[in-house]
């Protein structure tokens, strides 16, 4: 079976933010975004879950797969949109199966 590399890009950020971070995604020619809740974290400044907090500061998980190229793109655009924000962008190295969907 072949496998291909490719960047996998976590963005943890405040919910307000999550159609700002998808249309960035969308115009670096991604192919797609999942993205989830955030149930709860931990941190230098304590703990926190999502009963502690209102919707706007509720925080989602977005992940992309996709090429190197575009990763950075995605890691440029998305960093400078989320600055002023709670947010952390993670990125790392996967395999894929399906290199065409990515």
């Amino acid at each position: 079976m072949d496998v291909h590399p490719k960047k996998k890009i976590e963005i943890f950020v405040e919910t307000p933010m999550v159609k700002t971070v998808l249309a960035l995604i969308d115009e670096s020619g991604a192919t797609g975004a999942t993205f989830l809740p955030v149930l709860g974290g931990h941190s230098a400044a304590g703990d926190w879950s999502d009963k502690d907090m209102g919707s706007a500061m509720d925080m989602q998980k977005i992940m992309v797969v996709t090429g190197p190229r575009r990763a950075a793109i995605i890691r440029d655009t998305v960093y400078e949109a989320v600055a002023d924000y709670r947010a952390m962008i993670l990125i790392s190295d996967v395999e894929v199966i399906r290199n065409d969907h990515f």
